[in-house]
C-alpha cells in the first residue's frame, strides 16, 4: 500500500484512480483518506474472481487500455440513455403544449402522470421511476382527465402520439434501464478496478524481485499450468507415484479449486 502511495508522484492515471476514490469517499460522507480503503480493496487479490482474471492479466499498460475502452464503452451507454431520455421527454412536453395542456390539466395534477415528460426531459443522471400512474395511462384515456374543462383537448393529444409515446418510453425503459443502471455503477466504481490492476503488478513485481509467490496465488499458478487440459502432465507425474489422493484444506466454495480439482476425477 505504502509503495503504492509512494508511486503516484510518477503516475498520473494512478493518480486519478486514486482521486476518484477520494471522491467516493466523500460522497458517502466518509473520510477522504484512502489508505484504509486500498487495504479493504487489496483483500479482493485473494477472491476467486479476481484470481480467475489474473489467470489471464496482461501487462500493466494492457490492462490500462482494457480500463480505458471500458470507461469510455461505459460513458457511451450512459450518454445515449441520457439523450434519448431528454429527447422522449422533450416530445411529449412538445405535445402536450401543441394542445395548449400542461401537467395540472390531467387527473392527480402536479402528481399526474404527465409529469413525468417533465422529469424525462431533465434526466441527468441517477435513476428513472415512471410510476404507477404512468403505465397504468397507457391506453386507458379514461384515466387522464376527470374535469370537463380540459377533456376535449386532452383526449386530442391522447389520439396526436401522446399514448404511443407513452408507449415508447414504457418499452424504452423496459429495455434499457437496467443496462443503463449496471453501466452506471460499474462508471461509479471504475476506480476499483484501477487501484486493484495496479496493486496485483506491484505485488508480482515484488515476488518476481524477491523470488517468491503468496500462498494464496499458487492456486491461480496451478490454474495456469493445468489450463483446459484432460490430463495435465503435472497429474500425470504424480500419477506415476500415487494411485490415491487426499484433499486437505479443499475450499468446496472456489472455483479455481473446483478446476483444479477436476482433472482428477
Amino acid at each position: 500500500c505504502d509503495l503504492l502511495l509512494l508511486s503516484i508522484e510518477n503516475d498520473q492515471e494512478l493518480r486519478n484512480w486514486l482521486l476518484m476514490m477520494s471522491e467516493n469517499q466523500l460522497e458517502e460522507g466518509k473520510n477522504w483518506q484512502i489508505k484504509e480503503k486500498i487495504l479493504e480493496l487489496g483483500k479482493e487479490l485473494d477472491s476467486d474472481l479476481f484470481k480467475v482474471y489474473r489467470i489471464h492479466q496482461g501487462s500493466l499498460a494492457e490492462e490500462r487500455e482494457k480500463l480505458k475502452n471500458l470507461k469510455t464503452e461505459l460513458q457511451k451507454i450512459r450518454k445515449s440513455f441520457e439523450n434519448e431520455c431528454r429527447k422522449l421527454g422533450k416530445e411529449g412536453l412538445a405535445l402536450m403544449n401543441k394542445h395548449g395542456l400542461t401537467p395540472n390539466d390531467f387527473k392527480y395534477k402536479s402528481s399526474s402522470f404527465a409529469n413525468a415528460f417533465k422529469k424525462l426531459a431533465s434526466f441527468n443522471g441517477g435513476e428513472i421511476t415512471l410510476g404507477v400512474r404512468f403505465k397504468n395511462a397507457l391506453d386507458n384515456p379514461d384515466s387522464w382527465t376527470s374535469t370537463k374543462e380540459s377533456y376535449k383537448a386532452v383526449i386530442n393529444c391522447y389520439h396526436d402520439g401522446l399514448n404511443e409515446l407513452i408507449r415508447r418510453i414504457i418499452e424504452f425503459e423496459n429495455k434499457n434501464a437496467t443496462h443503463y443502471y449496471n453501466a452506471s455503477e460499474i462508471f461509479k466504481n471504475i476506480f476499483s478496478l484501477g487501484v486493484l490492476t495496479t496493486l496485483s503488478d506491484f505485488i508480482r513485481e515484488v515476488g518476481q524481485k524477491k523470488n517468491s509467490l503468496l500462498l494464496s496465488e499458487s492456486d491461480t499458478l496451478l490454474r495456469g499450468i493445468i489450463g483446459n487440459n484432460d490430463s495435465p502432465f503435472v497429474y500425470e507425474k504424480a500419477g506415476n507415484f500415487y494411485h490415491n489422493f487426499m484433499i486437505d484444506e479443499f475450499q468446496d466454495t472456489s472455483v479455481i479449486q473446483w478446476e483444479n480439482f477436476k482433472p482428477l476425477i
